[in-house]
């Protein structure tokens, strides 16, 4: 029997959410597999066959500590899957143990994380690695990451890119064409915290004073912590009638948004994968990225690259984007929609199988 704990989550809204939701309904009705879930996860798999709920969200990490461990042993588990790094303690030796690595934020920039996430991750990340057979990275960025910090387990370490299939348009002729006249909409995807980099974000679009542009910067996420309020970055850059905050963003809204954008923009210092920027090539929307990290492994060649530490260089980027001719323009949507073929969530759902089924 093969075990997938989603205890940890309760909606499909954050980036790892998304994974595990869409790896977990590949299994859902199959007869060798089961599911440790809260009572607030079991909606977003309705055809589970077999399954164990945890009734107290608010504890349900807690309580994950101490249920899976009997769990596993009443239901004579042979392998079970975790979508985070955070595995329970007293785990039969006998069972094999694969985790998710999305990326080493706690050790690269722990000073952009919540302090309860930090410490949380300081108590459960090596231990979780150590105990794994198999460690499956969202990017090579990450392997790399991870191998460096522990070369002993690299040998138990594999790349899987979760290419979560979503909308695709058919060409990207269907786009509406810009022209120096329209407005150009620049979309930002991303939790409301400072790893995403909004402040840097918002002041290089504050420096932007083109005669006779306009545009708008749609941003889309939600409050995460640290007492950081998007809306007070946005009034403090004087941006007010020109950026737009949407929160608890459906998925039906989002398309609209993403067929009306003339291109997505990811500030981030730090990404493990870049789910947003997968969305984007899925809609044949040019994209601006950091000069570095794991995005680049989904678009090797964005329309623009920058420096996420640097301003300027946001701002020299978004000024590019902006001065790009009409059919550069067209070139990079159709080298999107080439790129959307190759990225295929048959193939990352095939590799996950292979792990599952060693």
């Amino acid at each position: 029997m093969i075990a997938f704990d989603l205890t940890s989550f309760s909606s499909d809204r954050s980036g790892i959410g998304k994974v595990a939701i869409a790896y977990s309904r590949a299994f859902e009705s199959e007869s060798k597999t089961l599911f440790y879930i809260n009572s607030r996860t079991k909606y977003l798999i309705p055809n589970i066959n077999r399954a164990r709920e945890i009734w107290a969200p608010k504890l349900k990490f807690l309580l994950s500590l101490i249920l899976i461990p009997a769990w596993v042993r009443i239901d004579s588990v042979t392998k079970i899957v975790f979508f985070n790094h955070r595995i329970p303690f007293f785990l039969p030796r006998n069972i094999s143990v694969v985790i998710f690595v999305h990326d080493l934020v706690h050790k690269k920039y722990p000073e952009t994380m919540k302090p309860l996430t930090r410490l949380l991750d300081k108590l459960f990340f090596e231990r979780g690695c150590r105990r794994a057979n198999r460690i499956i990275c969202v990017s090579r960025r990450t392997a790399f990451e991870l191998s460096e910090e522990f070369p002993d387990i690299v040998n138990q370490i594999v790349v899987i890119h979760p290419l979560i299939d979503g909308p695709k348009i058919s060409s990207p002729t269907n786009h509406r064409r810009r022209n120096p006249r329209q407005k150009l909409v620049f979309l930002a995807i991303g939790s409301f915290e400072p790893r995403k980099n909004y402040r840097r974000l918002l002041s290089a679009f504050s420096s932007i004073n083109i005669v006779g542009l306009e545009w708008e910067l749609i941003l889309i996420g939600a409050n995460a912590w640290g007492g950081y309020s998007i809306q007070d970055s946005v009034k403090h850059s004087g941006l007010e009638r020109r950026v737009v905050v949407k929160e608890n963003v459906n998925e039906g809204e989002l398309e609209k948004i993403f067929e009306t954008s003339d291109c997505l923009i990811q500030a981030s210092v730090y990404e493990g994968f870049g789910l947003p920027v997968l969305e984007a090539v899925r809609h044949s929307l040019p994209v601006i990225i950091a000069d570095r990290g794991a995005p680049l492994e989904i678009v090797p060649d964005p329309v623009c690259c920058f420096d996420p530490t640097d301003i300027v260089s946001i701002s020299t980027a978004i000024k590019k984007f902006i001065y790009l001719p009409k059919t550069d323009v067209f070139l990079a949507r159709k080298n999107m929609t080439v790129r959307s073929d190759q990225l295929k969530w048959s193939d990352s759902l095939k590799a996950f199988r292979e792990i599952i089924d060693e």
